[in-house]
């Protein structure tokens, strides 16, 4: 394999648009890492077999695989935080609407923060457990 078909190769592995910046990193740090592994083997004037181009290969779906996973997970992690943070700033909409009302704002509140357990993320009353909010956006 030349130093071209190499490139040629890399190229291969395309963001997809709705990509992150931390996904984009971790398939940059990866191809840097199959790059310079590459280089190495061009200065040592190695030649890649077949078997290695398919090697090569199957290594950049598995990176791709891993990204779109990351993208997921984002998401999913995007989507906890948002409502969770909906949840807060109710509650601080209700502290406005009943002022001098403690007893509407308790009834507001309590009802609202119910919705938490909508997000999956389940707890003992001490240590969270994301994993099971994770696995409900599978």
């Amino acid at each position: 394999m030349t130093r071209e078909e190499w490139t040629k190769l890399v190229d291969r592995v395309q963001m997809p648009d709705s990509s992150t910046p931390f996904a984009n990193g971790f398939v940059t740090l990866l191809l840097d890492e199959m790059d310079a592994f590459a280089a190495a083997c061009f200065a040592a004037g190695a030649e890649q077999s077949a078997n290695d181009i398919a090697t090569l290969e199957q290594e950049a779906r598995q990176m791709r695989a891993r990204m779109e996973r990351l993208e997921k997970d984002a998401a999913r992690y995007k989507g906890i935080i948002e409502e969770l943070w909906g949840i807060i700033d109710d509650i601080d909409t209700f502290s406005d609407m009943a002022k001098g009302n403690d007893a509407v704002f308790r009834e507001l509140v309590e009802r609202r923060q119910k919705h938490r357990w909508d997000t999956g993320i389940v707890t003992d009353g001490y240590t969270l457990n994301i994993d099971a909010a994770m696995a409900k956006g599978e």
